[in-house]
């Protein structure tokens, strides 16, 4: 009942602003605990038991849509032309709802394993990823995972790893960089002649 009383609040006030002060000031880490749980993507249990009833249940028609707000177990998604596939929405997925391939040349997504996080609409710098506004019903019967969006794939000359290609040289936006910063560091132009 302390907190109840004038003194009670003012020192609930003052402890609050504390703790926002402290807050301000601290450094905030990603312990190798939070890697380790990003990269378990595990499918919470009672998600587990929805889905597979879901996956086992006749054919559900005739389809309808349904708000995709209304929802909050499930929802679908699209991806506009602004992704430049950096990757990084697929790999913070919790439940692995968001995936790609072996070339990293397309993202997948399962209505069924999302848990509406938004973590992904968080971390996507273009802001590329949106909910659709309706939902069709036809998401609880299917039992495939739809592709969102598709990229042309090349092998990098410099590191052969695989990247989205946009045309020009077959360099992957790591190496670009890397060199980039190697000339302007030895005060060279990429044409070969020194900089004064």
């Amino acid at each position: 009942m302390k907190k109840f009383s004038l003194k009670g609040a003012v020192q609930e006030n003052e402890k609050f602003k504390q703790e926002v002060e402290d807050t301000q000031t601290k450094e905030f880490k990603i312990e190798l605990e939070d890697i380790a749980s990003i990269r378990d993507k595990v499918i919470p249990y009672k998600r587990k038991i929805l889905w597979s009833v879901l996956k086992n249940k006749d054919n559900i028609e005739p389809y309808n849509y349904i708000e995709n707000d209304s929802l909050s177990f499930i929802s679908t998604k699209i991806i506009d032309d602004s992704c430049t596939n950096c990757q990084i929405c697929y790999r913070i997925c919790p439940t692995g709802a968001l995936s790609s391939n072996t070339k990293f040349s397309l993202i997948n997504f399962d209505p069924l394993t999302c848990v509406k996080c938004n973590l992904c609409h968080d971390v996507c710098e273009p802001d590329s990823i949106h909910l659709q506004t309706k939902l069709s019903t036809e998401v609880f019967a299917g039992t495939q995972k739809k592709t969102l969006i598709k990229f042309e794939s090349k092998r990098c000359n410099e590191c052969g790893n695989h990247f989205t290609y946009k045309g020009g040289e077959l360099i992957c936006p790591r190496c670009e960089t890397e060199e980039d910063e190697s000339y302007a560091l030895h005060n060279i132009s990429k044409t070969g002649g020194l900089n004064f």
